[in-house]
């Protein structure tokens, strides 16, 4: 074949878009994965969320619950003077 025969061209040719084609197959692929590593960070972010409002339900809980605990030692401590 001679250098610009269009025999040699349209293997060039074919070589090209068989090329592109392979690079857009993987971009596909990376994309599709890359948006599922979005929906995982996603539930990760919504479940990070959740747990925050939850722990800080428990603190306030326990803040109560600590405060309550203090006034009844103060109690059994008055109680035992008192006796």
């Amino acid at each position: 074949m001679k250098k610009n025969s269009p025999e040699l061209n349209l293997l060039k040719t074919y070589s090209d878009n068989s090329y592109v084609d392979t690079i857009e197959k993987k971009y596909k692929e990376i994309e599709n994965m890359f948006n599922a590593h979005m929906e995982v960070l996603e539930q990760i972010s919504i479940k990070r969320e959740k747990l925050n409002k939850d722990e800080e339900t428990v603190q306030y809980e326990l803040s109560g619950l600590h405060g309550a605990k203090t006034v009844l030692e103060q109690l059994i401590e008055e109680a035992k003077i008192q006796d």
